[in-house]
Order: C-alpha cells, then structure tokens, then sequence
C-alpha cells in the first residue's frame, strides 16, 4: 500500500509541475441540448414525452460550459466543465475520491465508476412519476434478484464499479478470421456484498448452480467444476466475497483473483500507464484508461473490416473517408487514452488525454446525426 500511495504522490507532483492548462474559454450548450432533446423526440416520438424526460435526465439543468486543451508532446490534454444544478442522471456519480484502480499490471482497458444507489432508486421513481404510472416504478424496485428486491440493493448503498481487461499475447483466442489476445478480465463491486452472496446462494438452491463454497479469511470463494471450462471458452471463472471489504469480485480464472491480491502486480506499477496517466487528476468520480495495444488492436480491426467488407450499413458508408481519418488519428499518439470525470455539487468536469482536442469531440457531437 505504501509502494501505491507513493505513485499518488508522483503523480501529484507531475501534475502541478506541468498541466497548466490555458484559461478555459466558453462553450455554447445550447445547440448541444437542442440535439439531445431532438434525439429524445425521434425516440419517444411525442415532443411533451420528450420534454419530460429532457428534464427527468437533468439536461434542463445545464447552465454552461467551458473548455480548455493543451498540446503535451504528440497527445491532447483537454478538459470541460459543465455548471448546472444538482438532479437528473449527474445525481448518480459519488463525490471525487482517490482511488487506485482495481487491475494487475498489462491490463488492457480498466474503467472505475463510483456511484450513488440511492440516487438510482430516486431516478426511477421520478421518471414513472412524471407520466403517471408510479405504479410500474414499484413493480421495478419490488422486483426479486434472486430472491433479493432491487429496493434493497439500492437504498442507501453508495458503490464503486471496477472493470479490468488483460489481453494476453501468450494465448489466442479466435474472433472470426483473426485471433486476439486471450482476454483475462475482471468485475468489482463495492457494497451490497451481503447481498450478493445470498443471490449466489439463491441460484445454488434453487436452479442447481454448479458453484462450491469455500470459506476464506477475508470471506468465502465460489468455484466452478474444472470441466466447465471446455464449455465457455477455457474460461473458469470465480466470485470472491470479501467481508471486511464489503466488495464482490468476479474473476475470470482463479489466477486471475490471484493477480488483483498482488500489490506488486498493481496497473499503478505499469510503466505504460504511468506515462499515459501522466498530468491527469487523480481524484475523479469516474475514470477509464486504454492502453496503446488496445488502441492499435482497435485500428488493426478497423482496417481489417473496410477490407473485408463487414458492413454495409449507408449511415457509415458516408462518413468512411471521416471515420477512416479519426481511426487513424487514434492511433497516432505514442501513448494510450485516459479519461476522468468529477462530479461537484453544481458542475462536472471531464478531463482527457488523447490524440484529440475537446472542440474536436464537441464538433463530433455537434454535427452527429
């Protein structure tokens, strides 16, 4: 822990030696809301249904907007802001806080979100409120997981969600005419622990689940018979339920849990992602990091589709030549891609590092159809 807590520290150093971001100039939400609540028409088509849920997301709240973007060597490093007031979908993320993420050196893609539950059970009953049919929301919240109502797993639980995924070039796996790294990956929750070993528990008893229970120090291990594994791909996952933690960890293999134990083996420790990381926020609600492989895997399977033909679809064949250029401007920089997002009482704020600036994306968005 102390190795972590060091890494914190250097980066917070490196942070105010060298992001000084320019002065953060305005952005014009207005045409931005005004294709979101366009989106909302086309789906719900009915323009009042549209304007309810327009304001039950909270995008009635948004006042303003501001960004800002520097150029660190061959890698954009963008940041906006949005004020607004504190309801709708925002409700759901949890205040900033500094926490590591939950993956094993190597790791590929690795996406940290802490979030509100409460927030989640209040959402559901103000948007059925809003057409009348709370009814329907307590038939929602009263529904049964595994013998567990969905009530109880959102009141009062504020959580962290943490995904980790290793692409291993040791081991193939096929994907259609191609092969990839075999993807090692893993799932944390924090909170609602209890819960969730009594929703395994449920399944084990009353659709014969084939899991074994084996009690721990930190809490009990849930394993799969060894020939499980030829049905799902050589996969042979387990679920560690760790008490004094209060977290539940679904891994894909036993070495796998193994590697997450190890604060040795810890993505703070990975030099690529140290250098990638390099001049972000370290406290944020959300954050998710792409390793450069996983960039470079992404744009072998891009190129490997235009040749091949995959799709059809008129949409995309108009905007080839754009997506085709923004592909390969992904793919550009020497390092990967890292976004934060952190949500204050009145505002968030999302910061990037990636081959491109913000008023780049925002154009993206802006002219989407």
């Amino acid at each position: 822990m102390r190795i972590l807590c060091l890494i914190s520290l250097l980066f917070s150093i490196q942070l105010l030696a060298e992001s000084h971001l320019p002065p953060s100039s305005e952005i014009a939400v207005e045409p931005y809301l005004k294709q979101v609540k366009q989106q909302l028409t086309t789906l719900t088509g009915n323009n009042q249904t549209a304007d309810n849920v327009f304001q039950n997301l909270g995008f009635s709240g948004v006042k303003s907007a501001s960004q800002s973007n520097l150029m660190v060597d061959d890698t954009w490093l963008s940041e906006i802001t949005l004020t607004r007031e504190h309801h709708g979908i925002f409700k759901l993320l949890a205040p900033p806080s500094n926490k590591t993420f939950f993956a094993p050196q190597s790791t590929d893609i690795a996406l940290q979100a802490s979030l509100d539950l409460t927030a989640l059970h209040e959402l559901i009953l103000e948007y059925h409120r809003a057409f009348g049919r709370e009814d329907e929301a307590n038939e929602i919240l009263g529904m049964k997981i595994g013998g567990v109502e969905l009530s109880n797993l959102l009141q009062n639980k504020h959580t962290t969600l943490q995904l980790c995924i290793d692409f291993d070039d040791t081991r193939q796996l096929p994907l259609g005419k191609e092969n990839i790294g075999y993807p090692h990956f893993a799932l944390r929750i924090d909170g609602c622990c209890e819960q969730f070993e009594q929703i395994v528990q449920h399944y084990m008893q009353t659709r014969n689940a084939l899991f074994t229970r084996v009690t721990t120090e930190s809490g009990s291990l849930f394993t799969l018979p060894a020939y499980f594994s030829e049905a799902i791909a050589g996969y042979l996952p387990v679920i560690a339920f760790n008490t004094q933690e209060d977290s539940t960890t679904i891994a894909s293999s036993a070495d796998m849990l193994k590697r997450l134990a190890s604060e040795k083996d810890s993505l703070a420790l990975d030099p690529e992602f140290i250098e990638t990381w390099e001049s972000l926020p370290l406290d944020s609600s959300c954050k998710l990091y792409v390793s450069k492989r996983a960039v470079e895997g992404f744009h072998h399977f891009y190129k490997l589709s235009l040749k091949e033909r995959w799709t059809d679809n008129p949409s995309f064949l108009a905007k080839k030549f754009q997506i085709s250029a923004a592909a390969a401007q992904l793919n550009s920089s020497k390092s990967g891609l890292a976004f934060t997002l952190s949500s204050e009482e009145n505002s968030d704020t999302i910061t990037a590092k990636s081959p491109f600036p913000s008023s780049f994306i925002l154009w993206v968005l802006k002219t989407a159809n």
